[in-house]
């Protein structure tokens, strides 16, 4: 329903108020016109006045249409009217199997939480724009016949997505990734203050990996423990850029970055 269909039952309802002898005539003609008047005549009207009445009003008399019942017709014709805009809106697809109706802008990972399935993330912020960095959100995406393998924390939902959380590419995916990780990562968990109480470690026991493949050249730079607030050590760094986008989106400062990140 357009808002010019609106404009017409306003200015039809408006003829009606304080006039008996054309309550019925309203009623004829709302059930008449029943596809410009489907949520009023169908659905509002009968509700609004066999709330009212008991019945729908076929008489004149004391049952006139009032001012009220026209303010409560309209109010409740834009109720639905947004209302269903809403669920036009609504985007459809199907996360492990499982049907989700989410709003459009709402990313993979926002639509898998809603459900209560898990995705790993180690540089997700929830107040922060996601960028992605730690890549360990990957999923499995199938569309129209194309498949395709993108982070959950940065892509939006699409009609019809097929995802697929842990597929055997989207596990294997996500164990590189790790293995990488731990190349250029000191691995003393033992001794480390944040034993217990680490997403990468957690991750690394869950997807069976405890050492990597890609043995070599790691970094060999200083603790930096000038901060009074916290403590830098760049042996134990994964580059996830979750400090830097704080100071960047949350304090608003962008006072550090990441640089010189690989080997040559």
């Amino acid at each position: 329903m357009c808002s010019s269909d609106l404009t017409g039952i306003i200015y039809s309802l408006k003829g009606y108020i304080g006039n008996p002898a054309k309550t019925s005539d309203f009623t004829n003609e709302c059930e008449y016109n029943i596809k410009l008047f489907n949520y009023c005549s169908q659905v509002i009207f009968r509700e609004v006045f066999c709330h009212k009445y008991g019945k729908i009003p076929r008489h004149t008399g004391q049952n006139a249409i009032t001012e009220g019942d026209v303010e409560c017709i309209l109010t409740n014709t834009v109720n639905v009217v947004n209302s269903n805009k809403r669920r036009m809106d609504m985007i459809h697809l199907t996360i492990d199997g499982i049907p989700v109706e989410v709003e459009k802008g709402t990313t993979i990972l926002q639509a898998a939480r809603q459900i209560g399935v898990e995705i790993p993330t180690l540089c997700y912020l929830e107040d922060v724009l996601p960028d992605g960095s730690c890549r360990l959100c990957v999923v499995e995406v199938t569309n129209n016949g194309r498949t395709k393998f993108d982070t959950a924390c940065t892509l939006r939902c699409s009609e019809g997505d097929e995802v697929q959380t842990m597929s055997e590419k989207v596990v294997a995916y996500r164990k590189d990734t790790l293995d990488l990780l731990l190349s250029d990562h000191r691995v003393h968990c033992f001794s480390c203050e944040a034993n217990g109480d680490c997403k990468l470690q957690d991750y690394c026991f869950e997807y069976g990996v405890t050492e990597t493949s890609y043995p070599g050249e790691m970094k060999d730079m200083p603790i930096d423990d000038t901060n009074k607030f916290f403590t830098y050590d760049p042996s134990l760094c994964i580059l996830c850029h979750r400090c830097v986008n704080t100071c960047k989106e949350i304090v608003g400062r962008g006072a550090i970055d990441t640089m010189d990140r690989g080997f040559q």
